[in-house]
């Protein structure tokens, strides 16, 4: 019985330091969870901050620089201060800084209005005040020349960085920028090609609004009304489009062919394969420091267009075919009699390329400058060539 008593007493003691082990095993583990955890939540922390702290400036400075490239005031007026007639949601006709008092977005926008990727729980809103000449830091009752912007950053809510900028009437106004309205066949839903031509005019500085073929003709009017040039991509149906830019006082650049005699160039064309024209006339803007001779505007041979109808008695021939005398790249003057009678509202270009098949990712430089000195022809700011 003793033996028996003293192995008892043995199992219980190691039981019992057993117990005390586990207990003290859970509290180290506890201990270190918490600790394992607060270090991923101050991770996680500030890797939201470095976030906020990259992002937010980037997205304040790229509204800021989008406002400061604007006119000091109303260009038509004498302006009020805000809005004169403008769309109050999307920004593309916004042409002065005040435009921009009192403008919000969560989350933020581009100027189409369309909500920038990626962007939930980010905010962006401008204030635009007259700015106290003797304390740049407050604000003025009047005007007095000098504009105090203010673009703001918000994250769920919260103020990330404010930048602040002066502009003042004596800034000289930036070289004109390009409005363009890009004539699509839904501008909803931009197709690879028509999206390619937004990309590189932007790239050019102009600005660009899309609008679908099939629109009215009321909302053709109202749009012509804010820009400087209508730029017609090929992929559109003609029908659709018909006359609604027949009587456009603002210029034209088509690529479409089958709009050839709508604008007056000419009754028949056909389509061909190649990648060069033949410049015949230097003396023109559009091709202005290019050889008279042969000229490569397409990387390989893709579908280009040649007129092989009578031309309107106001056609200005500026290139051929590289191989006959069968035109490809004509332009008419504002007020120049048109193919089938009639004279021109606005400057009309028509472009060499065009065809369903064609593929503008071809175009090489040679060929994207023609293309960006039609438009800036076409608008009548042969000065905005030089804006980047």
């Amino acid at each position: 019985m003793t033996y028996s008593t003293a192995k008892s007493t043995s199992r219980r003691v190691a039981t019992a330091f057993t117990l005390i082990e586990a207990v003290m095993s859970i509290l180290v583990v506890g201990l270190m969870l918490v600790a394992v955890l607060n270090t991923l939540g101050a991770s996680k922390l500030s890797q939201m901050r470095n976030t906020e702290q990259s992002l937010g400036p980037m997205l304040a400075q790229d509204l800021m620089t989008e406002i400061l490239n604007q006119h000091y005031m109303e260009p038509a007026t004498t302006g009020t201060f805000g809005l004169e007639g403008e769309n109050a949601t999307v920004r593309t006709d916004w042409d002065d800084v005040d435009d921009y008092d009192g403008w919000s977005s969560t989350p933020p926008q581009d100027r189409n209005g369309t909500d920038l990727p990626g962007m939930d729980g980010w905010g962006r809103k401008v204030t635009v005040t007259w700015a106290d000449a003797a304390d740049l830091n407050s604000t003025s009752g009047s005007a007095n020349g000098i504009k105090r912007i203010d673009v703001t950053v918000t994250h769920n809510g919260q103020p990330i960085t404010t930048l602040s900028s002066l502009r003042t009437s004596g800034w000289p106004d930036k070289t004109p920028v390009v409005n363009v309205l890009l004539v699509v066949i839904d501008s909803a839903s931009l197709t690879s090609q028509e999206q390619l031509r937004q990309t590189l005019m932007e790239s050019w500085g102009f600005v660009v609004e899309p609008i679908t073929a099939s629109d009215s003709q009321t909302a053709f009017d109202d749009a012509a009304a804010r820009n400087d040039v209508v730029y017609v991509c090929e992929a559109i149906s003609s029908g659709d489009l018909n006359t609604k830019l027949l009587d456009a006082t603002i210029g034209v650049v088509c690529e479409e062919p089958y709009l050839d005699d709508e604008f007056g160039f000419t009754d028949t064309f056909e389509l061909y394969d190649k990648k060069k024209v033949y410049i015949v006339d230097n003396s023109h803007f559009i091709t202005e420091g290019f050889a008279v001779d042969k000229l490569e505007i397409l990387s390989s041979n893709s579908e280009l267009s040649r007129i092989i109808g009578g031309l309107g008695g106001g056609v200005d021939v500026l290139a051929q075919t590289d191989h006959d005398d069968e035109h490809v790249l004509v332009v008419i003057e504002t007020g120049r009699g048109l193919f089938g009678g009639g004279v021109a509202a606005g400057r009309r270009v028509q472009l060499p390329w065009g065809g369903g098949s064609f593929d503008g990712s071809l175009l090489n430089d040679d060929g994207k400058l023609l293309m960006k000195r039609a438009i800036a022809w076409a608008a009548d700011k042969e000065e905005a060539l030089d804006v980047p």
